[in-house]
């Protein structure tokens, strides 16, 4: 059995929820929370599940297109999010959370802590460390896939694997 995302194209039919070739299951076909073309809409949604951000539309003339699936596992988090237009999204700094960036179609830039990552599909993914703000810029028919662990559960199982770990639970934000 394969596993495999919903509407991993930002060019996706709003309806696109059936099963692929034979064995695949369609993992957040059940999880999508919302589709819009509004752009506020899309920000506060998201913003209910993820974390304060700004989010603007590179292009006012283009249409958003925004569709956002997401699952939670208690202490990880999975989104799927879709732009049909290229987006920048700013989040402030915070402490409670990092995420994995891999984009599944399009690519993102992501600058955190003076640092720049671009990453695309099936080549790099991006880890991003809580602390600093951050800023994305998508482009345009863009998916991306974004892991969020929270930091007091990684921090928690570290102490389990290495009881002589000291101090915070500290990530170097990287490409990979």
């Amino acid at each position: 059995m394969t596993a495999v995302l919903d509407n991993v194209s930002a060019n996706a039919q709003p309806d696109a929820r059936s099963a692929g070739p034979a064995g695949q299951v369609n993992c957040l076909a059940s999880y999508r929370r919302f589709r819009t073309n509004d752009r506020e809409y899309a920000e506060t949604e998201t913003a209910k599940l993820l974390s304060p951000h700004r989010l603007q539309v590179s292009n006012a003339a283009d249409e958003l297109g925004a569709a956002l699936s997401w699952a939670s596992l208690g202490a990880i988090s999975v989104y799927l999010f879709n732009y049909h237009s290229a987006v920048s999204i700013d989040r402030p700094a915070h402490h409670d959370y990092m995420t994995v960036v891999t984009p599944l179609s399009g690519h993102v830039i992501v600058r955190h802590r003076k640092q720049e990552f671009i990453t695309r599909p099936h080549q790099v993914q991006a880890a991003v460390s809580w602390g600093d703000s951050m800023h994305m810029e998508l482009s345009a028919n863009c998916a991306v896939l974004l892991m969020r662990a929270e930091i007091a559960a990684l921090t928690e199982a570290l102490r389990t694997l290495a009881p002589e770990a000291e101090g915070p639970l500290r990530f170097k934000s990287a490409a990979a």
